[in-house]
């Protein structure tokens, strides 16, 4: 490459509007963008003040100034291809590259004669990768996105008013620090979303408060058993990069995490708690429900008083997000958590707290049953045809001083003492969760896992244990349901069944040796009352 060609790929060329894009051919749908900056009415912002979660509606608030279409987003792009560029874009960057080529040339030598096609040309035969770049600019027209590629990375993805889709590489050091809440925002939004689908035990969204978020959090991202992965590292290195970290991320040495206290992992969730409580009753949709919407009211209103109390903290106090004054958050009764600045009116927002208010409210709760399983007593199905006796009928009881009737049949008799409740997890079928050969106990409290890799039988050789469907193996299946049955009843049932030999089902306490009582023909005098014990569903 010689010196004069470097100089023409030095410095980006423009400003080029985005009419000097080719549509169709061989540009990709997504462009990627480098050193991204934006503005509106000639002042740089970011995508704090740019982006809402309701339409913008109040324009008396100073925090919706930017909520509009007039912003305008500049970023250097690539131009890997000539045909990436309409006619109109080459013959102005064509006439941009000679006026750079004619600048330091002596009178009366001839003008610069260069074309894209030649230059291009000339690029490719000495292997050189990097292209001519222009300066782009487009005007924004919807909301920033954080998309998830192919590799599982996020990336920021913005279109434009002629319905392009641009990926932004990186960002000009002001515009990202104008960005930075933004960017936490949905950081935390997809961190909370993970510990909800990865948590050991699955728990409904009435028990998932700030209080099971931060105890997630520390299973699952700081509980890390092994002592010798490093949590961040590249997979990609120059040759004479001196990290000595192998590209697998794992290193010889013991790794020591440095303490986090609950107090900074809640201060995290308080920065952006307000928004992510407007996030969520923002749409009724389940992708955004990701906690008790009551609860989480109560943590904001908790936050708020703690905000106060630590007014002189520095740098800023705590549950103060970034680029944000405390005096910023003295809200009015009727916006109580100032949800009017992510869009919206306050009306609007108040309506919509109420809605969500009301649907948690309205959700079935888990109630107890009415009926029960007795201990030592035959579970029959009681028929419901009354039983006509005859006159020539009669029961002979030689004692008249109790009832012939059995006690426990008795209408008169009192409810029985309710001795143990049984969790209705004992009677749904056990099953693995998606991506994970491990079945973990369903109690809270109990850490008792299954590994499926580990059900080595001779009836299991053939059958594949790193699937996620190793249950469809017969073999596989009932050893597994021996040992859940097994743990179940040891660990939480604390019960025995029995069945007799009139195939009738009893359920014994642990420990209790008296065999059940069968039937043997018609009831006979009268029978000592035995206390009447019974479990209740959970």
């Amino acid at each position: 490459m010689t010196t004069h060609t470097l100089e023409l790929l030095k410095e980006p060329y423009g400003y080029f509007d985005e009419d000097c894009l080719a549509f169709g051919g061989t540009i990709p749908r997504r462009l990627e963008l480098t050193q991204v900056n934006m503005v509106h009415d000639g002042e740089a912002i970011g995508l704090d003040s740019t982006e809402w979660l309701l339409p913008p509606g109040a324009p008396h608030n100073p925090a919706q100034r930017c909520m509009n279409n007039n912003v305008r987003v500049w970023g250097l792009f690539e131009v890997k291809k000539v045909e990436w560029l309409s006619e109109k874009g080459q013959q102005r960057l064509q006439s941009l590259m000679r006026k750079r080529d004619n600048q330091g040339r002596q009178p009366g030598i001839a003008r610069s004669i260069l074309t894209l096609d030649s230059f291009y040309a000339t690029l490719r035969r000495e292997g050189y990768d990097e292209k001519v770049k222009i300066l782009l600019s487009f005007v924004k027209n919807m909301n920033a996105r954080s998309e998830e590629d192919n590799a599982g990375v996020r990336t920021l993805c913005i279109h434009s008013v002629e319905n392009r889709a641009y990926i932004i590489k990186n960002m000009d050091v002001a515009f990202f620090n104008l960005s930075i809440n933004w960017h936490y925002r949905y950081q935390l939004f997809y961190l909370m979303k993970k510990l909800v689908r990865d948590a050991k035990v699955q728990q409904p969204i009435e028990v998932r408060t700030i209080h099971w978020f931060v105890k997630e959090y520390n299973l699952q991202v700081r509980n890390q058993t092994d002592e010798h992965q490093r949590l961040i590292f590249s997979t990609q290195r120059d040759d004479d990069d001196p990290d000595p970290t192998p590209l697998t991320g794992d290193v010889p040495h013991r790794r020591y995490l440095r303490h986090i206290a609950s107090a900074d992992i809640r201060g995290r969730f308080a920065d952006q708690c307000e928004w992510l409580l407007a996030n969520q009753i923002a749409s009724a949709s389940s992708a955004v429900q990701l906690f008790d919407t009551k609860a989480w009211v109560k943590w904001c209103k908790e936050v708020q008083k703690l905000r106060e109390e630590t007014r002189d903290q520095l740098p800023r106090p705590w549950g103060v997000a970034r680029n944000t004054r405390l005096e910023d958050l003295q809200f009015s009764e009727e916006d109580p958590f100032g949800l009017e600045r992510f869009g919206g009116k306050a009306k609007e927002w108040a309506d919509k707290l109420k809605n969500a208010l009301n649907r948690a409210a309205a959700k079935p709760k888990n109630v107890q049953p009415q009926s029960a399983i007795p201990f030592s007593v035959p579970v029959k199905k009681a028929s419901k045809r009354k039983r006509k006796q005859r006159a020539t009928q009669f029961i002979y009881d030689d004692d008249f001083s109790d009832s012939s009737t059995d006690s426990y049949f008795s209408d008169s008799e009192d409810d029985a003492e309710l001795s143990r409740k049984i969790n209705l997890l004992h009677f749904q079928r056990p099953s693995l969760p998606h991506d994970n050969l491990n079945w973990h106990c369903t109690y809270s409290e109990c850490y008792f896992t299954v590994d499926m890799r580990e059900i080595t039988t001779s009836k299991t050789h053939d059958c594949r244990r790193d699937h996620p469907q190793v249950l469809s193996c017969p073999a596989i299946y009932e050893i597994f349901m021996e040992k859940v049955n097994t743990h179940l009843l040891d660990k939480h049932l604390d019960l025995d069944i029995h069945i007799a030999s009139d195939k009738s089902v009893y359920l014994l306490r642990r420990g209790e040796t008296r065999p059940p009582r069968e039937s043997s023909g018609p009831r006979r005098g009268a029978r000592e009352r035995k206390p009447r014990i019974k479990a209740e569903l959970d």
